[in-house]
This record gives C-alpha cells, sequence and structure tokens, in this order.
C-alpha cells in the first residue's frame, strides 16, 4: 500500500494474468478521503470564483472589448486581487493536484498556470 500524507490509502494497480494477457485491474480498496484542509480549499477556490464572477456584473467579458467601455471593479474581492477569477482559478488546480498527487494533476496544473 503506498500512503500519502496528503491522500492516504492509495494503492497501485497490480498487473494480473489471465487468458495469456496481461490487463491491469484496480485492486479493491476503501474510497481514500481526501485530507480535510486540501478539500476545503478546493471549496474555497470554487467559493471565491463565483463571488468574483457574480461582483464583475456586466462588466464581465472575455478578450479586450474596444467598442464597448465597460466600469472597472474595485470593491469586493477585486480589492484583494486585480484577477479574482483566475487566482481561484488557479487555486483550484493547485487544490486538484494535492487531491490527486499524481504526474497527470501536476502537468495539469503546470499547463492551467501557463494558460491562465
Amino acid at each position: 500500500m503506498v500512503d500519502s500524507p496528503l491522500h492516504p490509502g492509495i494503492q497501485p494497480l497490480r498487473l494480473h494474468q489471465h487468458d495469456s494477457h496481461r490487463h491491469i485491474h484496480p485492486q479493491p480498496t476503501e474510497i481514500p478521503t481526501p485530507n480535510p484542509v486540501v478539500l476545503g480549499s478546493e471549496v474555497f477556490a470554487l467559493i471565491w470564483v463565483l463571488i468574483a464572477q457574480a461582483q464583475m456584473g456586466t462588466s464581465w467579458r472575455i478578450g479586450i472589448d474596444t467598442e464597448n467601455e465597460t466600469m472597472l471593479i474595485t470593491h469586493g474581492i477585486f480589492r484583494l486581487s486585480r484577477n479574482s477569477i483566475f487566482l481561484g482559478m488557479r487555486g483550484n488546480l493547485l487544490g486538484m493536484f494535492f487531491v490527486l498527487p499524481n504526474v497527470l494533476t501536476l502537468v495539469l496544473c503546470l499547463l492551467g498556470d501557463i494558460a491562465i
């Protein structure tokens, strides 16, 4: 059994011989429970994004709109971070890595940082 301080109880996949072919079958195990602090940070990041989007109101847009001028939002969460939505998205990607620490989620976290 492989234990991680962030995600205890993860078991590796094992190879089994079946009909002259090798197949990968996950071993039955209990459903692992993520670290409550990490899970809480995921929920916090999601709520952060939802609040930031709500506070943007009609100023929400994608890209640079040169035709329509919108008001600059400086209240609420935007007093703390100019790019509050992206900050929450980055927090969510980092939390995803800590909930399920593996190479794939690390790559997704890094790609998310580059894309955001």
